[in-house]
């Protein structure tokens, strides 16, 4: 659960900024149900796998001669892979800053021009294969026996951390979770202020009080929701903190906006919790599919294995269907449907454990825990 794009753009959004920016949460991704990475994880320095040499395979898996063979088409379409989205990355950075130069020259506009937007869409959302280490992974579950498919588990999860570390020390860059210049979130914050400047007529007093009273509640949550992926904080703590935060941000609304900005605001709320709700379902049962087969592939199921996981995703899609629907008609508040989501990935999660065999569990497990949740 990482970063959305509904939280960086509705954070300036008071109610909707006390929850998805400032915990990074959106509830509405399929590979929390997985341990899989989510697209904001996938986006992520820190959430990068170096690709490992066949050597650095052969000694950490103790591969024979015919391992390595069967290995090494798969390695080297995973190098491919990487280099590919990186190309897809650099051309999506320069898009996004055209799209920064177009929003400076056209200040008083309500956002890009339609035709960019879906264009954005379309390349970064629509069809977006799993990212390549999950794919040599999926692919590799044919080949390696559970000891060694839990070995490289643990030789992805060294790699990865030691590109965090990297990254985390490296100038301008801060770990996750880091205080860096700002502070945490400071960029969902500054759109905020922008947001209210030009979309409620707020003045400057009212912007920077919009932005302290963000800060805040991003100082609160960010712990929290640290304290939940560590197992010391209950998903009902988290609800209970999450609600908390965004009553507090709803009372500092109420203090510092007008009838007519809170008007405005509530209009903008709805708006991008149903366009949110709308892509998400857009590409739920896509995403479902994918991730099934994928857990297919890596824990080599048979077909009686497969069709009961499948039918545990189905299962849980068509309650994640509802939750997604329920937020997105405000008829659910943002905290209960991340608590809906956490609960049901948690029960999913049983439910395909309960269907493996001990070695197939053992598999599960390590990659649950390697990837981001």
């Amino acid at each position: 659960m990482k970063r959305s794009r509904l939280g960086r753009v509705a954070g300036a959004a008071m109610a909707v900024a006390a929850v998805v920016t400032m915990t990074g949460c959106e509830s509405g991704d399929a590979g929390m149900l997985l341990g899989s990475a989510t697209g904001a994880e996938e986006r992520a320095a820190g959430a990068a796998i170096d690709v490992p040499s066949m050597a650095d395979l052969r000694e950490a898996l103790s591969l024979d001669d015919e391992q390595v063979t069967a290995l090494e088409p798969l390695l080297a379409s995973w190098k491919t892979a990487v280099a590919e989205r990186h190309a897809r990355f650099e051309a999506h950075r320069a898009e996004r800053a055209e799209r920064r130069a177009m929003h400076r020259a056209e200040r008083d506009a309500d956002g890009p021009p339609p035709r960019a937007r879906e264009r954005r869409h379309t390349e970064m959302r629509d069809g977006r294969p799993h990212r390549p280490a999950m794919t040599f992974v999926a692919e590799s579950g044919a080949v390696l026996d559970a000891d060694q498919m839990v070995a490289l588990a643990g030789l992805l999860e060294s790699r990865r951390a030691t590109i965090r570390g990297a990254d985390a020390q490296g100038p301008g860059r801060h770990g996750r979770g880091s205080r860096g210049p700002g502070g945490p979130g400071a960029h969902g914050l500054g759109i905020g202020a922008h947001f209210a400047a030009r979309q409620l007529d707020a003045d400057p007093e009212t912007v920077r009080a919009l932005h302290e009273a963000l800060r805040s509640q991003h100082e609160t949550l960010r712990p929290l929701w640290d304290g939940y992926l560590e197992g010391a904080v209950s998903a009902e703590a988290l609800r209970d903190g999450l609600r908390a935060a965004r009553e507090n941000v709803e009372g500092s609304a109420e203090t510092l906006l007008d009838a007519d900005q809170r008007g405005k605001l509530d209009g903008f709320v709805a708006e991008m919790r149903e366009r949110a709700a709308e892509q998400q379902l857009e590409r739920l049962d896509d995403r479902l599919e994918r991730h099934a087969d994928l857990l297919v592939k890596a824990l080599d199921l048979d077909e009686t294995r497969a069709a009961a996981v499948r039918g545990v995703l189905d299962r849980a899609g068509t309650e994640w269907r509802g939750t997604i629907e329920a937020g997105g008609s405000g008829s659910i508040q943002i905290e209960e449907s991340v608590y809906r989501t956490l609960t049901l990935l948690a029960s999913t999660k049983d439910a395909i454990r309960a269907e493996l065999t001990e070695d197939q569990a053992r598999v599960f497990d390590a990659f649950a825990e390697l990837m981001p949740r």
